[in-house]
């Protein structure tokens, strides 16, 4: 394979146009995942058409990834909130049971992507004082800014190399630099901006690429046969496109569960209001009873008063009756004793 080296020396360099250009202008960046899949397919040699596949389908993954997390967030919330309606409620007791008996809600956040060593290899041959280093897209890489990018470390055979920590399930862009001694740049690697693929299950990377940005650059993951940065990019597309299945399989899961959580949530405050009437109810006949009691009392105490001063009544007309039968005895018998 024609790797393309040459002496920065020996040639006239001028930036090229498509040094910096960021992967969110390339295009419209409203290509659906599949037809960008099919392009990548067609022709696995051109890295240029499948950049606006890899960020829209990269933003697409990251969008499902902030809806479950939210839809997540939600059920806990709606689940924390019926807990504590239940546990205010009077008639708790009920509830708690009900609610003890549903399904647990599932809490997990979506994790955070793991850091993947990534080695670059790029064969060149620079003058004496000059480097090479490597700028792109990410953060990691300088964010496209010379003075923050990654310095390469030279080595026999005109080798130079460099291992950067990059984040997983990700795509990026990047360029090598020829750095002079003042730190400005002398030449920027020809061709269209390098893509790069990153799997969600690679923990280790090399990159070998050729001066000329050329298709066909090799790229070892984890130790398996070397492809092609296309085929990479075209097996992280394959992945996404799993990935993006699964998430919106979860999300009609998640949205069932909202529904169902919402249905048991009125269905509880429906208990809650009946239970609470309920217990009204019961306390107004508690009132209702204790004033019926009191009413009683009061009758009560008023029929004791009347027997009192009935029973006083009939004492006194006893006595009367006692004394008038006294007098008619003693009438009696002063009528015998003169008789006789």
């Amino acid at each position: 394979m024609n790797m393309g080296f040459q002496s920065a020396g020996s040639m006239r360099f001028s930036a090229p146009t498509t040094r910096v250009r960021p992967l969110s202008q390339i295009g419209s960046g409203r290509q659906s995942l599949s037809s960008f899949m099919g392009r990548v397919q067609g022709n696995g040699s051109s890295v240029s058409e499948t950049e606006n596949g890899a960020e829209t389908a990269s933003h697409s993954l990251h969008r499902l990834h902030k809806s479950s997390a939210a839809l997540r967030e939600l059920l806990q919330r709606r689940a924390e909130r019926q807990v504590k309606e239940m546990n205010a409620s009077e008639a708790g007791g009920a509830l708690q049971s009900r609610a003890a008996q549903r399904p647990a809600v599932p809490a997990e956040m979506v994790p955070a992507r793991s850091m993947v060593n990534v080695t670059f290899f790029l064969k060149f041959h620079v003058d004496y004082g000059q480097h090479i280093c490597l700028v792109g897209s990410m953060p990691e890489l300088g964010s496209w800014i010379l003075s923050d990018a990654i310095n390469l470390t030279w080595s026999e055979g005109d080798i130079w190399n460099a291992t950067v920590e990059l984040p997983s399930t990700s795509v990026l862009e990047y360029k090598y630099v020829v750095v002079g001694q003042g730190g400005h740049a002398v030449a920027w690697q020809s061709g269209n901006n390098s893509v790069l693929a990153i799997s969600d299950g690679d923990e280790e990377m090399e990159v070998h690429d050729n001066w000329g940005g050329n298709p066909g650059a090799k790229v070892v993951a984890g130790g398996n046969l070397p492809v092609t940065r296309e085929k990479k990019l075209l097996s992280w597309a394959t992945d996404l496109e799993s990935q993006v299945i699964q998430q919106r399989q979860e999300l009609r899961k998640l949205r069932m569960e909202l529904v169902t959580a919402q249905e048991e949530a009125r269905i509880a405050r429906d208990e809650a209001k009946k239970l609470k009437q309920a217990l009204a109810m019961a306390e107004a006949e508690k009132i209702n009873s204790t004033q019926a009691v009191r009413d009683v009392e009061a009758v009560n105490s008023v029929l004791k008063e009347q027997i009192k001063d009935t029973t006083a009544s009939f004492r006194q007309a006893l006595e009367a009756a006692v004394e008038i039968l006294g007098s008619d005895d003693k009438e009696t018998k002063s009528k015998k004793k003169s008789s006789k």
